[in-house]
């Protein structure tokens, strides 16, 4: 099976017509038509679309292998910006309120921990707004019921 045999076999694949292929990468119907029929060759930038589009470039150059690309779970995640904000803001106002310093470094990393516990203890967004103010209170009793010294005072 040739490359142009593959190209449409992945267009197949994916429910659509030429002329929606050729929308989806980028391209003009009748650039795509060449590359169906081994007439013309893609370029990197081509084939980088259709990686966006889930196909395994070394299926379509080889024939070998799987058609679709094995994707990691977390390629296409996107973090909830808002959510993110309120938990750094959270943190940075808890401790600025304990007077205790926490770097630029420590506040990121804090946020992205609370992000990720928040984000795995549920999937619904407004309870994920909540928890954030859960988050706080209890960061600020840990604050405050921490020894100095402890280690539990500072990121």
């Amino acid at each position: 099976m040739s490359f142009g045999a593959r190209l449409e076999e992945f267009r197949e694949s994916l429910g659509m017509t030429q002329e929606q292929m050729a929308e989806a990468t980028s391209t003009s119907l009748r650039t795509y038509s060449r590359y169906v029929s081994d007439a013309s060759t893609p370029n990197v930038a081509y084939l980088e679309r259709l990686i966006a589009l889930g196909c395994d470039v070394s299926w379509l150059l080889t024939g070998s292998g799987e058609m679709r690309r094995r994707t990691d779970p977390w390629a296409r995640f996107t973090p909830d910006a808002e959510l993110m904000g309120r938990i750094t803001e959270v943190i940075a106002k808890t401790y600025r309120e304990a007077n205790i310093p926490l770097s630029m470094v420590d506040l990121g990393r804090l946020s992205a921990e609370k992000f990720n516990e928040i984000y795995a203890a549920t999937e619904d967004v407004e309870e994920r707004h909540v928890m954030v103010k859960l988050v706080g209170s209890q960061l600020r009793k840990d604050l405050l019921t921490a020894e100095p010294g402890s280690g539990k005072r500072s990121a």
